[in-house]
């Protein structure tokens, strides 16, 4: 661990010596907690390197130079410094030709070391060896002089550059000790005492392991068994019981069908919601009832929601509620209900106590990714699209998992189905994986065989219940099976049949278990002739349901307008929003224009909103590839392979990029998106270095490659603080995540890494999958930004703006032509209901009462004639639209009156905070905007997961050692059963899990009688704070006499500064106190050397860090984001892409 030195021979040159001594207090003190060799007089064939660095990210051959000043050079010519006074001075030698040779003499000897003990490395990756001048304090060398792109290995460093080149060499692979261990063994050199001379006793011999071979992966250890949740006495929130009014009358008094829902104590209740029917403010008040009224424990409330954002409004109320009624202090163990999705509950069931621990998940882009990847040994049908194929086998896996088929009856009569799924599920246990779709299938299963896993669900609330498919409706039945179960749901908005949703789950909730049903059909949403457009629509439902009846005492208004064309639809709609924004009749924001299809329909909008400056974001899946960014920057990486194409819709093959059309067209693309629409100097030219670069290997991941792109685009000219500049960022963040969604499934289970082929592939993922896969950053993830919102009816649900527009009412729009449309099947449609997911006009006419009830103040839908000199035919939609009493009728020439629309306060959603993200929020605001808010992934590495390995092998070894087991056997066993690396396998893998097992084991040898102790491990905090609420994961909870101690596991002391990690225990501290636990101390344990540091937690300190994380939250809920430059940047992954940081080097140097 830390800093060793070895020499060749004995003896430096004066200076040599100085600028050594110097090099080793910057490493030292950089990587005290990593391995690093200092490599002095190395023989080589053709002399003696000064210097040799080995650090994680490679060697690096540094030339010792002692001159001072401004420095000149190129890779022909002399090579010169001017000093500060002027004086220039000639180098001997030609500084790049020197390096060269000195980095092809280092090759030759240690290319064999490679083959002999890290053959698992590639030999092309350990061929980028760095060779770079090490010049004295304050010297600089001015870019442009050596084609960097062209030799990556060159570089010009002093002691104020060395580190952060270091940090992040461009190599792609990482150097374990043991590969170090094996340089110095073969190269035959002395440690020693760089201050003393004298060589280091040998009582710690260098001694690599033998040589290995490559072997097949071992099989992967099943997940480990499953461990019951603990049982804890119940602990209402309050002392007493509140009076029931004061929960059903406050804030607000609550109508008569809403009370009935929340008193009700029958053990089944069915709510019948209408839309804008307040079922949130609904579901919150019978929380409430429990938490106050009936004095429940808060962690047995289990809440479903759709979505995320759903989960916060919820929780945002129910603690305002709690808080208002009960105080402050009531609100201290909200946070051990669960509110959230469903997908999120199983990840956690699985991971907490079912041995997935250290599983990763896939979302659906990622999914998609990896089957591109693994599909090849799925047995697909021969012939054919292979990406088509792809998506064809997610469609009917989508159907298995929803509909909980029956494998045996699957493989009577679809065996090649059930062969790619197995083969598919093989693949997924292989590299630890789970899907959205799989992970539910998987937790009923651990449910049904073990109940005991549900025992602490004593109360299970459902909203949006109508959206559920049939695995959904079985894990809610074990989960309530001993629980009281209130469901929610609509049935006139069921629109998710095409991915398994069944509405018949709503009418057989409780089957058999008489349950109660309470109607709630008060509207306090829309106004009151949007309703009767809504009420209009519902009538053409096959079921009848009770019409919505208004609560607010204003009539809103509904137009339907007749335009020529969808161009000229598009321009009157623009014009109405630019008269309402200059009237100051409402903001952007206010403003939803929502779509059947985004693909169709939003290509003209999106044209005249550019045209007219109109800010605008766009959902639905193509949304991202309509934005001029990402146009660019998709188009330049298609350039790179040979082959590559753009296809900017893949259904149209008329629009197709290739060769340097790519270029130009990109080049247009960054001119709709840079300010001042001037392109920088040169850009072209510098664009060709950066493709020359790429296609030669240049750059270790994509990221890489991608953050250079973006700095010779110019990048940094784009303003954080300008509403369009922001949402270009944010997108470009976005596409960011699209390329580690794709790479990172390409180097799961340490895959080689064939470059041209990833760049080929990557081509075939973006044209044939993600321009109609990726959404863009909506408005609610980059808050603050004032933007108009375009966006699909799917997206719109659950949302609500002043004005809604609904365009394209027209034949084969809205309803959607393929809606009843049979589709191929691999699975026998007998087997499943195929025209639920097929589509028809019911589902299309519920999408459009989703879309007309989402309007609070002014609804106008619109169709057009013509499109392209076609005409169309106007949609049954607009007519049933066209029926209701109130709607008025305006053609192309009419202006839409104005009517009053009351303002709309800002978001004020209750925000929940890890520890993690608030530290990084205090280390750099900017930092956390670009990772927290716009999505920007840092590069890959292969040694990504360890620390998670670490942690998860702690976390299993302390729960064996909980329950009895001797601490070292349990530490052993732990790493034998459970360490896995996503991005490793094989020998790399092996050293790997020595190098864990040798951590793990000295750490539970050294503190037996500490992990002796062990009350709770991976215990779960959320506590409010600041309008917020934080949330964590305790690495380890310990009984230390009459009160706890709080222990977090650290794999490194450098990332989490040891103030950063305090306050984080003390974070964790603050949530266990407000549970009521008695915390008397803290530690923080370095797995690296295996040391414990106390933290102290005393009330000041605590009281500190409470107001510490408040300033923070503060600050992220205000969108604060300021830039604070200082030495992290240095080891910042975004370093490479910040104008801030640039700015600070720059006042460095």
């Amino acid at each position: 661990m830390g800093l060793r030195i070895f020499r060749g021979r004995r003896g430096e040159h004066g200076h040599e010596h100085r600028q050594l001594k110097e090099i080793v207090k910057l490493l030292r003190d950089e990587y005290e907690d990593e391995t690093v060799f200092l490599l002095t007089n190395v023989r080589v064939p053709y002399g003696e390197l000064d210097c040799v660095v080995l650090v994680p990210g490679g060697p690096v051959i540094l030339e010792l130079k002692a001159y001072r000043g401004e420095i000149t050079g190129s890779e022909n010519g002399p090579w010169e410094v001017r000093t500060a006074e002027g004086t220039v001075v000639p180098l001997k030698k030609n500084l790049f030709e020197q390096l060269e040779r000195e980095r092809f003499s280092f090759l030759d000897k240690l290319l064999p070391i490679r083959a002999k003990y890290f053959p698992e490395i590639d030999e092309r990756f350990v061929r980028r060896v760095g060779a770079w001048g090490y010049f004295e304090a304050r010297s600089v060398y001015p870019d442009g002089q050596v084609n960097a792109p062209a030799f990556p290995w060159f570089a010009v460093v002093t002691a104020e550059t060395l580190l952060e080149r270091l940090r992040f060499l461009n190599t792609g692979y990482t150097l374990l000790p043991v590969d170090m261990e094996a340089i110095v063994l073969e190269l035959r050199l002395e440690e020693y005492d760089l201050e003393t001379g004298r060589a280091v006793p040998a009582g710690m011999p260098v001694s690599p392991a033998p040589p290995v071979t490559t072997a097949p992966p071992p099989a992967r250890p099943a997940p480990s068994p499953v461990r019951l949740p603990r049982q804890e006495p119940s602990q209402p929130c309050t002392a007493g019981p509140f009076p029931e009014e004061l929960v059903l009358d406050n804030p607000r008094p609550l109508s008569s069908s809403q009370r009935a829902a929340v008193r009700s104590r029958n053990t089944r209740i069915r709510v019948i919601a209408g839309a804008g029917a307040g079922k949130t403010e609904t579901l919150t008040r019978k929380i409430v009832h429990l938490l106050l009224v009936e004095q429940v424990d808060p962690a047995s409330i289990v809440a479903f929601t759709f979505t995320k954002k759903a989960a916060q409004s919820m929780k945002t109320r129910i603690y305002d509620r709690v808080a208002h009624l009960g105080g402050e202090e009531a609100c201290s163990r909200l946070g051990e209900m669960y509110v959230g999705t469903i997908h999120a509950y199983c990840l956690s069931l699985l991971r907490d106590y079912c041995g997935y621990g250290n599983w990763g998940e896939l979302d659906e882009n990622q999914e998609m990714a990896f089957l591109l990847r693994v599909g090849w040994d799925c047995h697909f049908p021969d012939g054919g699209n292979y990406p088509r194929k792809c998506e064809a086998f997610l469609r009917n896996l989508n159907v298995f998992y929803a509909e909980m088929l029956d494998r045996s009856v699957l493989r009577e009569q679809a065996p090649e189905f059930i062969a790619s799924l197995e083969a598919y599920e093989d693949a997924l246990k292989r590299h630890q994986l789970l899907t959205f779709n799989r992970m539910i299938q998987v937790a009923v299963e651990e449910l049904e065989c073990r109940p005991g896993l549900a025992a602490n669900v004593k109360y299970l609330i459902v909203d949006e219940y109508q959206d559920i498919n049939r695995a959904q409706e079985r894990l809610i039945r074990l989960l309530g099976k001993n629980a009281r179960t209130f469901v929610v749901g609509d049935p006139r908005q069921t629109i998710y049949q095409w991915r398994g949703s069944d509405e018949r789950c709503f009418e057989q909730f409780a089957e058999g278990l008489d349950p109660e049903e309470v109607t709630i059909a008060e509207n306090r949403r829309s106004g009151t002739v949007i309703l009767d457009v809504a009420n209009a629509v519902a009538g053409g439902f096959a079921s009848r349901y009770d019409p919505l009846t208004g609560v607010r005492d204003v009539p809103g208004a509904a137009y339907l307008v007749g335009c020529a064309s969808d161009i000229g639809e598009a321009q009157w709609i623009a014009g109405q929003i630019e008269r309402h924004l200059d009237a100051g009749k409402c903001r952007y924001s206010d403003i939803g224009i929502l779509l059947r299809s985004v693909t169709t329909s939003a290509p003209v909008f999106i044209d005249e909103f550019r045209k007219r400056g109109i800010p605008f974001a766009v959902g639905g899946k193509v949304g991202l590839f309509r934005r001029p960014e990402v146009l660019c920057v998709a188009k330049l990486f298609m350039w790179v392979p040979k082959g590559g194409y753009f296809q900017k819709s893949r259904y149209d093959f008329n629009e197709v990029y290739i060769d340097d059309d790519l270029l130009y067209s990109g080049c247009r693309d960054w001119k709709a998106v840079i300010p001042g629409g001037v392109l920088p100097e040169g850009l072209v030219e510098r664009l060709s270095l950066w493709k020359a670069a790429a296609a030669d290997e240049a750059y270790p991941d994509l990221i890489s490659m991608y953050y250079d792109l973006l700095n010779t685009l110019g990048y940094q000219q784009l303003n954080p603080q300008d509403p369009q500049d922001a949402i270009a960022l944010a997108n470009l963040g976005r596409f960011a995540k699209l390329l580690t969604d794709f790479e990172s499934v390409n180097r799961f289970g340490g895959a080689p890494r064939e470059w041209d082929q990833l760049l080929a592939w990557l081509c075939e993922y973006i044209n044939a999958y993600a321009t109609s896969a990726y959404d863009e950053q909506s408005p609610d993830d980059i808050r603050g930004i004032e933007a108009v919102q375009i966006m699909t009816v799917h997206q719109a649900k659950g949302l609500e703006w002043p004005v809604v527009f609904v365009p394209a009412l027209v034949d084969g729009r809205f309803p959607s032509g393929m809606a009843g449309k049979p589709q191929e099947w691999l699975i026998p449609r007998e087997l499943f209901d195929a025209e639920k997911y097929e589509g028809d006009l019911e589902s299309e006419r519920k999408l459009f009462y989703v879309a007309v009830t989402r309007a609070k103040d002014l609804l106008v839908a619109s169709c057009f004639t013509s499109q392209n000199g076609r005409p169309k035919g106007m949609s049954v939609f607009a007519q049933d639209f066209a029926g209701a009493e109130q709607v008025t009728f305006l053609e192309e020439s009419d202006t839409l009156p104005f009517h009053p629309i009351p303002a709309v306060g800002e978001g004020d959603e209750l925000q929940t905070y890890t520890a993690g993200e608030l530290i990084t929020y205090g280390k750099c605001p900017h930092l956390y905007r670009l990772r927290q808010i716009w999505g920007y992934e840092p590069p890959l590495s292969d040694l990504i997961g360890y620390g998670k390995a670490l942690h998860a092998c702690m976390g299993e070894a302390a729960t064996m050692i909980r329950d009895g087991d001797n601490p070292v056997a349990a530490a052993a066993r732990a790493v034998d059963q459970h360490f896995f690396m996503p991005y490793v396998d094989g020998a790399r893998l092996d050293k790997l899990k020595a190098d864990a097992r040798a951590k793990l084991l000295r750490f539970s040898s050294d503190h037996t009688e500490d992990l002796r102790g062990i009350r709770e491990v991976e215990a779960r905090v959320e506590f409010p704070m600041e309008h917020a609420t934080v949330a964590g994961r305790v690495d380890l909870v310990l009984q230390q006499g009459d009160g706890l101690e709080v222990r977090d596991y650290k794999t490194s002391g450098k990332v989490v500064t040891p103030d950063e990690a305090a306050l984080q225990i003390r974070l964790y501290a603050l949530g266990l106190q407000s549970c009521g636990k008695k915390v008397g101390s803290a530690s923080l344990a370095f797995l690296q050397d295996s040391s414990v540091v106390p933290v102290n937690v005393d009330a000041d300190r605590l009281d500190a860090a409470r107001a510490t994380a408040q300033n923070y939250i503060q600050g992220i809920n205000s969108r604060d984001f300021p830039a604070k430059p200082g030495p992290f940047c240095s080891r910042c992954d975004y370093g490479v892409i910040c104008c801030w940081k640039a700015r600070f080097g720059a006042g460095r140097g």
